[in-house]
């Protein structure tokens, strides 16, 4: 049978964790904990010959059945994960809701993973005839159907469950979540206000209701929803959302006073002073962002806050207010016990602002810094790699890029740019070609780009690269889309075009000068009269 490779993760033990219910029904054995040991121990064949010894003693062991379905799961062995899980399901205690719900859970989750949608209803349709009155059951088989645009069953499903407990607000809220799906907007408003009226802190209800009322055009109490959501929870989804809002040109001045409207009356809450702040940046209103974020920071010292105030120097090139805000927030992240990630971030950042500046001596020790703070830290990795070749040191370059290739869990389309085309000055052409190539598959998404234009070059193509970077200048809204094309036409030797691109960068607002001047793709542009008298324009 064709199977697509199956990623799983091991929810077994997490579901385990989840339900002690589980561990007072069977006593634990010698051999089943050494099993959970070696699992923990990521020693997956060592668990699964501890619960084979497990079984030969006890066939029945449901609990045990279960472990090794989440074992054979970690090693992508759908036919035996799934014939454990099974066995579970058979040999569990008809009164142990909890662990037959986990267990409907878990194969349900197999076969999604294995991309057999009808066995996975099929599965969820058993454990709800088997658990009729089981709230998390049902709740289950609505989530499928909801996720697979059903919403006519998932409602029922979910009114199912307000018949075993009427006071079910999520079952209310998520009612409300498939009407407004289907863009029935009065009936999904109903449903919330219904939830909300049973519970008026639910999260998601409120949430639900801020969107019918965006729907309804009737911005107001959609504000007023999203604004006690994000005092209650600083959830930055919530607060993209009120950004996005901002960015109307239509609705813009409308969410400002409301905002100020709260700030005025909470002078000394730091969210609406953060979100004022935010929405001026986005204008690249960089001033008047600063007053915002200076007062947040006189109420409330965070490295959060500082480097919010150094960012907005920092979009200005004012490059000693941005570098002395930046080494205020890693001193207050130490000082507050902020985690190691926290910390390296800031430092990370004080290193691409002396980038940005040209000073790579610099920039490479903020980034050696930040890996010394956290050593898998593949995008100080990568940050210092790019300060390396802009340094000319090729070899501590690769080096970086090589580590951060391996430990970067994504975004890795421009690490693979850089490493092929150092893999290309040093001769090795075929391990040049499979990174350009892997940079262009990296790069799919949300749509072809930088790294696919230059890999594209690399590759010989370079019609296709023009075509692409044509499509990509039409799509893109970042500032220096035209310096990255403008890359694409030195390296074809078309000088004119390149400088011209550079204008056109420039005139949109892009200002990282030193960024233009060292960068070796734009190399063979030096000596060219026009682009010598743009870097003279532009000299610091």
């Amino acid at each position: 049978m064709n199977r697509k490779k199956i990623q799983f993760i091991a929810l077994i033990i997490a579901l385990l964790s989840v339900f002690p219910s589980i561990t007072r029904a069977q006593q634990e054995t010698y051999n089943y904990k050494q099993a959970l040991q070696s699992l923990q121990n990521k020693d997956t064949q060592a668990a699964i010959a501890y619960l084979y010894k497990d079984l030969a003693n006890n066939p029945k062991n449901s609990k045990a059945w279960m472990l090794m379905s989440g074992a054979y799961g970690m090693l992508n062995n759908a036919d035996s994960a799934l014939f454990a899980i099974d066995n579970a399901i058979k040999f569990a205690p008809k009164t142990n809701e909890n662990m037959l719900v986990a267990c409907y859970k878990a194969k349900a989750e197999y076969l999604q993973a294995m991309g057999f949608t009808e066995l996975q209803l099929k599965t969820l349709n058993q454990g709800v005839k088997q658990l009729p009155k089981s709230i998390d059951m049902l709740k289950l088989r609505g989530e499928f159907y909801s996720n697979n645009n059903d919403n006519e069953k998932a409602i029922a499903d979910y009114k199912k469950i307000l018949s075993i407990d009427r006071d079910n607000v999520d079952a209310m809220s998520e009612i409300g979540v498939q009407y407004l799906d289907e863009d029935n907007v009065d009936e999904s408003l109903k449903w919330f206000n219904k939830a909300l009226a049973t519970d008026n802190s639910h999260t998601a209800s409120k949430f639900g209701r801020a969107l019918a009322y965006l729907g309804k055009k009737e911005l107001e109490p959609a504000l007023d929803d999203l604004t006690q959501l994000l005092k209650e929870t600083e959830s930055n989804r919530i607060k993209q959302m009120i950004l996005s809002l901002a960015d109307s040109t239509e609705i813009q001045s409308r969410v400002i006073n409301k905002i100020s409207t709260l700030s005025q009356a909470e002078p000394k809450e730091t969210i609406w002073l953060l979100t004022l702040g935010d929405i001026h940046n986005n204008k690249e209103q960089y001033e008047q962002a600063r007053q915002y974020f200076q007062k947040a920071y006189e109420i409330k010292q965070t490295a959060d806050i500082a480097t919010e105030l150094a960012r907005q120097y920092f979009a200005e090139n004012n490059y000693a207010p941005a570098k002395k805000w930046a080494t205020q927030a890693i001193e207050l992240a130490r000082d507050s016990s902020e985690t190691n990630d926290n910390i390296a971030s800031c430092i990370t950042f004080l290193g691409q602002i002396n980038f940005d500046q040209g000073n790579y001596t610099e920039a490479i020790k903020y980034y050696t810094q930040s890996i010394q703070e956290i050593k898998n830290n593949a995008n100080a990795r990568f940050f210092r790699a790019q300060a390396y070749i802009f340094a000319g040191k090729q070899k501590e370059a690769l080096a970086d890029l090589n580590e951060a290739l391996e430990t970067a869990s994504g975004g890795t389309e421009l690490a693979y740019v850089w490493r092929g085309w150092l893999l290309n000055q040093l001769g090795k052409k075929l391990e040049a070609q499979g990174d350009f190539r892997n940079a262009i598959e990296q790069d799919s998404v949300p749509y072809p780009a930088y790294p696919t234009f230059i890999s594209q070059h690399f590759l010989g193509i370079d019609a296709t690269a023009k075509q692409t970077a044509k499509s990509y200048l039409e799509i893109s809204e970042n500032k220096g889309a035209h310096i990255e094309v403008a890359c694409l036409y030195a390296l074809l030797g078309d000088k004119p075009m390149a400088v011209r691109h550079l204008e056109l960068g420039i005139e949109k607002g892009y200002s990282s000068f030193p960024y233009i001047r060292n960068h070796p793709w734009l190399k063979a542009l030096r000596g060219y009269p026009d682009y010598e008298k743009l870097i003279k324009k532009y000299s610091r």
